[in-house]
């Protein structure tokens, strides 16, 4: 079944209230933050096969672009979601696998488990070519503008010539 698009009745939140929904969720509820890394990656995963690949990702290329954070953890979900269920998946990442900290780490050592590609290239060249692009680069807590290895990679994905 595909998922609703979502309307534009959905409500904008920002950044402030996004740390409170997840300090809730966390503190309150006892949810952990792998396990709302995963969330995030399923509905990602849902969100891109239904809207972008038109319901079947068997055979169709998809570029995860991940940074090094949460939202690059839920990119990385997404990745090994899309990869199981039949998309030639390749991740590509901010900093080299073996950098990350925290919860993306298991993201990262789950993909290398299953032999999927991650790997670490520099903005200079371009992004390899596919049907999707998954932007999991930066997330909601992003102060100012991007360093400029991130905002050279987001330049390159605004450029690349799949839905993203």
């Amino acid at each position: 079944m595909t998922p609703p698009v979502p309307s534009a009745s959905v409500p904008c939140v920002t950044a402030d209230q996004t740390r409170e929904v997840d300090r809730i969720a966390t503190d309150e509820y006892g949810l952990h933050l792998l396990q709302m890394m995963e969330n995030a990656g399923r509905h990602l995963a849902d969100l891109a096969r239904a809207q972008f690949l038109v319901g079947d990702v068997r055979g169709r290329s998809v570029l995860a672009v991940c940074g090094n954070g949460g939202n690059g953890g839920g990119g990385l979900a997404a990745a090994r979601r899309l990869h199981n269920w039949g998309a030639d998946v390749w991740v590509c990442t901010l900093t080299a696998p073996e950098d990350y900290t925290g919860v993306p780490v298991q993201q990262v050592a789950l993909l290398q488990q299953m032999e999927i590609p991650v790997d670490h290239i520099d903005s200079s060249g371009d992004l390899p070519d596919s049907d999707l692009v998954l932007d999991a680069l930066v997330g909601y807590g992003l102060e100012g503008g991007p360093r400029p290895t991130p905002a050279d990679r987001i330049q390159q994905v605004a450029r690349h010539e799949a839905p993203t």
